[in-house]
């Protein structure tokens, strides 16, 4: 029987609850990185920190503080100037 991508991605998720878990709190954090109204991205952000302090993975619930320490910064980084965002990548 050959499975459609959604269908192997659930059959494989159906494994491990913390798998799923992990995947969909991943997924979340997708969706996040590509908003570009910063209204929209402190309160995404608010949810994720909360999703993530919230979760039953250990490394999840320690990002989920690390991204509440930075999350000024974070959010500072969807700013954008003439329309790119800022960075200070090319002088590291």
């Amino acid at each position: 029987m050959r499975y459609t991508d959604g269908q192997l991605l659930e059959k494989i998720l159906a494994i491990d609850s913390q798998l799923k878990e992990g995947y969909e709190l991943k997924e979340l954090y997708m969706i996040f990185i590509q908003q570009d109204d910063l209204d929209i991205i402190e309160s995404f952000l608010e949810l994720i920190i909360n999703n993530y302090k919230l979760s039953t993975i250990i490394d999840f619930q320690k990002l989920g503080n690390t991204l509440e320490s930075w999350k000024k910064e974070i959010i500072n980084s969807f700013i954008k100037y003439d329309n790119r965002k800022l960075s200070n990548g090319p002088v590291q």
